[in-house]
Parts: C-alpha cells; structure tokens; sequence
C-alpha cells in the first residue's frame, strides 16, 4: 500500500493506493539502489528528476504513434480497467480521489 500525505494531494485528503506485490519488489529494489533517505520513485543519479525530464520522456516515447495521447489518458485507463477487473466502485472513488462517481 502506498499512503501518501494530505498536503501532497490536490483534495487535500490521505490518499491509500493498493499496489501489486510486483511493483512493491520493483519500488524496494529501486529504494536499495538510492537509499532510503531518497524519497523520490523517478531519480536520475539518485536526484529527484524534473518535470521537464518526464515530459520529455513522454513525448519521445510517444513520437511514433499516429494519435498522442495525453500523459492523463493513463488515469483514465486505470479507471476502465480498474471496473473491469471488479474493484468495487466505492474502492476505485477513493484511489482517484474523487468524491464522484467514476465509472
């Protein structure tokens, strides 16, 4: 589970995200390698990355396809794979943190 504070979500609100236990040994091993007193998941030499740096990513990464689509558009996708897999619409509110439906 990742917790993350309420000054560091736009609602302003504990956040809880439920992760796979793959991508928990990814963010371990990742933590191995900067050390734990690196609080940042996307580092370059164990310096916190810019958001220039990953839009940068982004948009080479996305350079080939014919339609582009926005970095947001994961968030949506979660969303639709989230109510296929059959979480329940009440758990999939509280990761996106909107106090809407969601799908």
């Amino acid at each position: 589970m990742i917790v993350i504070a309420a000054t560091n979500t736009k609602e302003y609100s504990w956040k809880r995200v439920p992760i796979s236990r793959e991508l928990e040994r990814v963010l371990r091993e990742s933590i191995a390698k900067t050390g734990p007193e690196c609080c940042w998941v996307f580092t370059i030499d164990g310096r916190k990355t810019q958001p220039e740096s990953f839009k940068r990513q982004w948009t080479n990464g996305t350079k080939s396809m014919e339609v582009k689509p926005r970095f947001h558009d994961l968030r949506a996708t979660w969303k639709v794979n989230a109510r296929n897999s059959g979480i329940e619409e009440e758990i999939r509110k509280a990761i996106m943190g909107r106090g809407t439906r969601t799908l």
